[in-house]
């Protein structure tokens, strides 16, 4: 039975969180044959003056190579093992939150990379893959164990380069898609109950030890669904065109994010939207555009059912009972993204900004600037300041494409002896969610293998 010595420290937030960008490199490139070539200090521009012997870190790491790839597969549980057995490229790489230099090492083939101090402290290390853009750009590299490698953009902003698609996350062992861990309602990398987060980490990625500070909502906050402020609803029939009693909600979800987003700004006075006000909806729906589309339509067979009982559908005006109280924000919100071409079907990430900008400036006279992100920082920073996020998901195992409104994170630290005194530092974050489906705040777990891609929208600033 393999051993392991970890530390975890585990620090909740809470609050009111797919694309990256370009590449990262460095100032040293291999020439093969473990022969290097350093460019002149004066050229490097990261932050600091760096007195790191990248040479000499590089020696070092690689004589004690092989006992440290020993001692990793012999601490971790995983389906395969590290096989790396040389360094085919190093360069200084400046770590952001400590605020100094370590050296990113580059292993041999698709056998993974990692940054590494002086100290022996591993940051980010991934046991395959290879990150061959980072030795053919020409930029500083800069490493955050929360947002992972960047580089400088001509304006100072810090920018995350691409991952190639197979860099999934590490300590995913286990993770077949099938297994539903402690406080989930079906497998996947969502629907977890906030109660069992802890549950759930210790048996998704097993600790040894942990501690734990809970920071909790400073705003109150009242979930809603998706359904309940569709102005359709999507009718299902089985093969004989009898109703099932099965009904869905528009593809709303966008809008519904950014409602829930906003509403909880508004709680907070960030902003003043007047969002608990409703309006009556049940004659005035006559006046939306779908409304001649839907109000005599009939049943059409679906493209792909998944049983009989959805083999037809037809779109309907939702129930009285939720269009007599209709949020004013959501239907807001609603008009503007007509004008986007907002369909039943959905509505489109890049959109959101201007929406919630038109929205919050020019209907209730505010001024605010929406930013898009695929930072983690920048979404912790803005739910530390008790304002949430809207979260664009793509590829989720649970949610496949979905939007979702992010009121807070969980982050875990864990930190394992690996050998020779070397220590790898492993961060993982969880986000708390209202995803309009439930009614009630869950889990959402970005590191699991199916790596989907993250996009994020919050409040830049407010005058």
């Amino acid at each position: 039975m393999k051993t392991k010595t970890a530390r975890y420290a585990l620090m909740t937030m809470t609050a009111g969180l797919a694309f990256s960008v370009v590449f990262a490199a460095a100032c040293v490139n291999s020439t093969g044959d473990g022969v290097y070539s350093v460019r002149a200090e004066s050229e490097c521009a990261l932050p600091i003056e760096t007195k790191l012997d990248c040479d000499s870190e590089a020696a070092r790491v690689a004589a004690d190579l092989i006992e440290i790839v020993s001692g990793y597969n012999d601490t971790e549980e995983s389906d395969s093992e590290w096989s790396a057995s040389s360094i085919e490229y190093y360069a200084p790489a400046y770590i952001v939150e400590d605020e100094e230099y370590g050296v990113y090492f580059d292993f041999d083939g698709d056998n993974g990379y990692a940054v590494i101090k002086p100290d022996k402290t591993i940051y980010g290390l991934n046991t395959r893959g290879d990150l061959a853009n980072l030795r053919e750009s020409d930029v500083d590299l800069y490493y955050s164990y929360i947002d992972g490698f960047m580089f400088k953009a001509a304006d100072g902003e810090l920018l995350q380069f691409v991952m190639p698609e197979y860099d999934n996350s590490d300590y995913v062992s286990g993770n077949t898609g099938t297994v539903v861990y402690p406080g989930q309602s079906e497998a996947g990398d969502g629907k977890i109950n906030p109660a069992y987060i802890d549950q759930y980490v210790i048996k998704r990625y097993p600790l040894d030890f942990y501690e734990k500070r809970n920071l909790n909502m400073s705003i109150g906050y009242n979930c809603v669904t998706q359904y309940e402020t569709s102005y359709y609803v999507k009718c299902y029939a089985d093969s004989n065109k009898k109703p099932s009693g099965w009904t869905v909600s528009e593809g709303n979800c966008v809008l519904h994010a950014m409602y829930n987003v906003m509403r909880s700004w508004d709680k907070a006075a960030y902003v003043s939207l007047d969002s608990t006000k409703t309006h009556d909806l049940r004659t005035n729906i006559k006046q939306d555009p779908y409304y001649m589309v839907f109000s005599n339509s009939t049943f059409l067979r679906e493209k792909d059912p998944v049983d009989d009982k959805h083999t037809y559908y037809k779109w309907e005006t939702n129930s009285d009972n939720y269009l007599q109280y209709m949020p004013k924000l959501y239907s807001e919100i609603r008009d503007f993204a007509l004008k986007r071409n907002y369909t039943v079907d959905g509505y489109y990430f890049k959109y959101i900004p201007e929406t919630m900008e038109y929205v919050a400036n020019v209907t209730h006279d505010n001024d605010i600037t929406v930013k898009r992100t695929t930072k983690p920082s920048d979404v912790f920073n803005s739910i530390n300041k008790h304002r949430s996020c809207v979260m664009g998901i793509n590829d989720s195992s649970t949610y496949g494409n979905h939007a979702v409104a992010v009121m807070g994170y969980y982050s875990y630290y864990k930190e394992v002896y690996v050998s020779k005194d070397y220590t790898n530092k492993v961060y993982h974050y969880f986000y708390l969610i209202d995803d309009g489906w439930r009614g009630d705040l869950q889990v959402f777990d970005p590191n699991t293998s199916a790596n989907p891609s993250l996009e994020f929208f919050y409040l830049l600033s407010r005058c």
